[in-house]
């Protein structure tokens, strides 16, 4: 491969994927702080978070971005201050944004820039240097928030109360969703930010950022950032954007508390399909607005995270043309550089951290010309309500971009949940190619349908329990096609009993006899359980092929499915994949 130009910043839309641990701090340069005082005492400890973690929140002084509409569109940067006409207080303030964020404190390090900014509003190396640290923060901040479910191991909850706003499950409910909420003022501060540096000879020097999983360094990207590398973040920040305000919109009512002991006291004596059913289905019973948008302000969110989601990729995209686009200026010194493997863009990555010996080792990433004119497709069919996408041209990009990604910077093994495909090694793209072989396109998405309908993620879930108190599989709304195998327990025996296994004999059967949700044999025997769903489209995301039995086969059409068609092609889709876990 021939070396043609340098950049300097990716990785972190992968941190992200799997709700995965991002956070950034870091191990910096020996030295002075910019006060004359030692560094040895600020650097924090490999395995710590340093002495001083109050300090590094994100600062949210200065803007007001607790509401919904967190999508400025802001006028490309103006100005243009000379290097010889800033001001001495101004470049010590940006200096020591500088050292701070090296130092993994990146609350100070905001302060410091945006004190920088209120002197000079139009100063490109404050304006990124702010943005870049209140992006850090907020990622710090949700790698904390996501491990907060194990703070509940040990807490003795009793039942919940749904009707006395002073009860202990609504305060939580409340305290949840103003987390998120914080969380989303962080990476929106950043949004700003990043927004505002247009031009192409943008330049940030700095000694490094730290990148951080769990309590040890992932990444560590040392020198320049130039305008792809804030297009790429901001592309990694949009993501973050929709990841919050999803979660944000809401409404999280339930039997909190109960629901999570009960949860940390069934996985230290073993989860089974069943057990986990429970739990989902009381929290879903114990109370009618869990998992639906919330009321004040939910629709607002959901609508912002849709638009964020197209961001995402559409600043992905931009940065990667950027890179292209710069190639031909070879500087030394930067993170990230750009080569060409064929027709593959490659991104080497010179100091990735291995986990284990903190050594800083290379890394590469390709992104082959496919995956980047298929995406470019996607963005704009994102955008268009009615236009359905089948799974190879929709999700099977978003993931297989995203699982290729973490597979590239090793952060798989810090998921809570196995993948049981075999993903280690891979590119982007060829994780793409072998979701695209694994998963029919029985199923198809329409991403503007979705946006113009927005709803709560219980729409997405189905119904679960037959009864208040399920004592078996007989009482939840699940039914199978292998009666040698359920005739005994109510349930198969694979998967934790939730597949049929490979040596039952299958019988197409009609399901649900006597109830509201009849449905007729399809004509496809199948080793997954059949569901019900109130709304079997999701609020219109998904669509089916009609050509069945059998579907996915030839060119699909898509319609609108009822309950029978949603739980045929969903069955087709997933065909591959049972065989994995059977």
């Amino acid at each position: 491969m021939k070396t043609t130009r340098t950049g300097t910043l990716l990785m972190l839309p992968a941190l992200v994927v799997l709700g995965s641990l991002a956070s950034a701090c870091g191990d910096s340069a020996p030295g002075n702080a910019p006060d004359g005082t030692a560094s040895d005492a600020l650097r924090p400890d490999l395995d710590g978070r340093g002495p001083d973690e109050d300090a590094r929140l994100p600062d949210a002084s200065g803007s007001d971005l607790t509401g919904v509409d967190v999508r400025p569109d802001a006028p490309p940067f103006d100005g243009d201050v000379l290097p010889d006409a800033v001001l001495p207080e101004v470049q010590a303030l940006i200096d020591e944004g500088k050292y701070w964020l090296s130092n993994a404190e990146p609350g100070i390090a905001a302060k410091k820039f945006e004190e920088a900014r209120a002197l000079a509003p139009e100063n490109r190396d404050a304006i990124f240097g702010a943005a870049l640290s209140h992006y850090v923060s907020a990622l710090e901040l949700l790698s904390m928030v996501l491990t907060l479910p194990s703070q509940f191991s040990s807490y003795g909850a009793g039942s919940g109360t749904r009707s006395d706003p002073e009860s202990q499950n609504d305060q939580l409910v409340e305290q949840v969703h103003e987390i998120f909420l914080f969380l989303r003022q962080g990476f929106a501060e950043a949004e700003v930010g990043f927004s505002a540096i247009q031009e192409i000879d943008f330049r940030f020097d700095i000694e490094g950022v730290p990148i951080y999983v769990q309590t040890r360094p992932s990444l560590v990207l040392r020198g320049k950032f130039d305008l792809a590398d804030v297009r790429l973040l901001a592309g990694s920040n949009a993501f973050f954007l929709w990841f919050t305000e999803l979660l944000a919109a809401q409404d999280f009512h339930s039997d909190l508390l109960s629901a999570a002991y009960a949860g940390m006291k069934a996985s230290d004596e073993g989860l089974d399909l069943f057990t986990i059913l429970d739990l989902l289905g009381h929290l879903i019973a114990s109370d009618e607005r869990f998992f639906t948008l919330r009321e004040e302000d939910g629709k607002e969110l959901f609508d912002a995270g849709m638009k964020h989601m197209v961001d995402a990729g559409a600043n992905l995209m931009e940065g990667l043309a950027l890179l292209e686009e710069l190639s031909a200026e070879e500087e030394a010194g930067e993170a990230i550089s750009v080569t060409w493997d064929g027709d593959d863009v490659v991104l080497v990555v010179h100091n990735q951290v291995d986990f284990a010996t903190l050594e800083e080792v290379p890394l590469e990433i390709a992104f082959s010309p496919e995956l980047i004119e298929s995406s470019k497709a996607l963005l704009e069919q994102m955008q268009l309500p009615g236009q359905v996408v089948p799974f190879s041209a929709g999700p099977a990009i978003q993931l297989g971009t995203l699982l290729g990604l973490a597979a590239r910077l090793d952060v798989l093994k810090f998921m809570p949940v196995e993948i049981p495909l075999d993903v280690s090694g891979l590119q982007p793209g060829q994780v793409t190619t072998l979701l695209v072989l694994m998963f029919q396109d029985s199923v198809g998405f329409d991403y503007g349908t979705l946006a113009s309908q927005p709803t709560g993620l219980r729409t997405l879930l189905p119904l679960l329990m037959k009864s208040p108190d399920p004592q078996g599989p007989a009482d939840f709304w699940m039914e199978w096609e292998c009666p040698g195998e359920t005739a005994g327990t109510g349930a198969p025996l694979a998967a934790k009993g939730f597949l049929c296994t490979q040596e039952s004999e299958l019988v197409d059967a009609p399901h649900f006899d006597g109830t509201p949700h009849e449905m007729a044999a399809d004509g496809y025997p199948s080793p997954l359980p059949y569901l019900v769903w109130e709304d079997p489209s999701w609020s219109g995301f998904l669509a089916v092929d009609h050509h069945f039995p059998p579907m996915g086969t030839g060119d699909p059409e898509f319609v609108e499915p009822d309950l029978s068609m949603a739980n045929t092609a969903l069955h087709l889709w997933l065909k591959q994949l049972v065989g994995l876990l059977q």
